[in-house]
């Protein structure tokens, strides 16, 4: 149910502890620098993640959150992402109940990263950070492809960027019905990208 593992561990392999039902709990020792794709979801159904997951402790030297890496963990409540890491992956939040992320630097968020995961009522993103296509998507309707229930409704209310930003791609916020509120702290535009 709880696992920390050893200062002496510093690479994590792919699918680690994919659909570990029982774990609750993982610390990543100091060192560890990249979570691996889905670290705790299923090859052949991402939104099939580790059931039980309410929490992961990460370390200060972690730059990479891998891709799919905890998609589908419907226990997962809330996320501390470390002011090391500067990229997350594609889908590596998708499906997820997520309620609370704390971005703490700059970040590139890969594609759909957050998506899918409609409980997340507020955002504040980091000066300097890049959003890809789709990363805070909240799906509208029943989504055929996900465990976590059988009816989705989008929450997010309210989005801060705390500087200038890059915007790629496009529909950042696709299927956001309920965003009443974007705050811009910032004297310049955001950049976009000739697709956005």
């Amino acid at each position: 149910r709880n696992i920390v593992l050893p200062a002496s561990v510093l690479t994590v392999g792919d699918y680690a502890f994919a659909q570990c039902d029982a774990l609750t709990e993982l610390t990543l020792p100091e060192g560890i620098t990249v979570l691996p794709k889905r670290l705790f979801s299923y090859q052949n159904g991402w939104h099939y993640g580790a059931a039980s997951l309410f929490k992961v402790n990460m370390p200060s030297t972690l730059t990479t959150i891998g891709e799919y890496a905890f998609a589908g963990c419907p226990s997962l409540k809330s996320i501390n992402i470390p002011a090391s890491v500067t990229e997350i992956e594609r889908y590596a939040f998708s499906e997820t109940n997520l309620e609370q992320v704390t971005f703490n630097g700059p970040v590139h968020l890969g594609s759909s990263a957050f998506s899918g995961s409609n409980l997340i009522e507020k955002v504040s993103i980091p000066a300097g950070s890049v959003l890809e296509t789709n990363c805070f998507r909240q799906n509208l309707g029943r989504n055929p492809y996900s465990s976590i229930g059988s009816e989705k409704s989008t929450h997010l209310k309210e989005v801060t960027f705390e500087g200038k930003i890059t915007i790629n791609g496009y529909a950042q916020f696709w299927g956001c019905v309920n965003l009443g509120r974007i705050n811009h702290l910032s004297t310049e535009l955001p950049e976009f990208s000739i697709d956005g």
